[in-house]
């Protein structure tokens, strides 16, 4: 919502020349908005300026009906347009996935990794040897790692860092799990299942335009659900 409603209102104060906007929502904004500062003018300005915009790129119809519902955006002025990714299914040998659990992503409020942690606490209980790696970057990662020390899950953690390379952490992993409570149609997961690596979601408006659930997937509530 900055870039878009700070593009719409540039616009504004060109004499000529006046560019078209086309803004890409990749994300479901009022869930995203209730884990940010300045929720009530964020709202307002998107309202106003969004509109105006001569296109805005939505990546799911939950974004979609959010935008029209909760916006008073235009349906007319929304065009559907999904993320996809070009990877190829990778059969590697079980001994060479080293990994058992695996995150890609930022670490920010929205992705829930707490509700992670905590499921794989419950999973260590009965397989005290499993390993979770963790593989991005964010604000949050110092909050994480101290909930590691205190969940005693030290030995089993891992944070590679951020990496463009997600192919080979994906050839290495066994499950990637995402505990986002709010998503548009993610990447990551995306390449997850391109690659045939197993998905388990929690829930965030749209899952079920990625996920079958039992079918292509998991899709879990709870961190006891997560676990199981």
């Amino acid at each position: 919502d900055t870039f878009g409603c700070s593009a719409v209102l540039a616009r504004k104060l060109l004499t000529s020349d006046k560019p078209a906007i086309c803004i890409s929502q990749e994300i479901h904004a009022t869930g995203f908005f209730g884990k940010r500062p300045l929720l009530g003018i964020r709202k307002t300005l998107v309202r106003w300026l969004y509109p105006q915009a001569e296109m805005v790129f939505s990546v799911s119809n939950a974004v979609t009906e959010d935008l029209v519902q909760n916006y008073q955006i235009p349906k007319r002025k929304i065009k559907l347009l999904r993320n996809w990714v070009s990877m190829k299914t990778q059969k590697v040998s079980r001994s060479k996935k080293t990994i058992d659990i695996i995150y890609i992503g930022r670490f920010t409020p929205e992705k829930n990794l707490p509700l992670l942690l905590e499921a794989f606490a419950r999973l260590r209980s009965s397989h005290p040897n499993a390993t979770l790696s963790l593989v991005g970057y964010g604000e949050e990662e110092h909050n994480l790692r101290k909930n590691i020390e205190k969940l005693r899950l030290s030995s089993n953690v891992s944070f590679p860092g951020f990496t463009y390379d997600t192919e080979d952490f994906f050839s290495r992993s066994r499950v990637f799990v995402m505990t986002s409570h709010n998503e548009g149609i993610p990447l990551a997961m995306l390449e997850a299942m391109a690659m045939g690596v197993p998905v388990v979601s929690g829930e965030f408006p749209g899952i079920s335009e990625v996920i079958q659930h039992d079918k292509t997937g998991f899709i879990a509530d709870s961190a006891a659900s997560l676990s199981q």
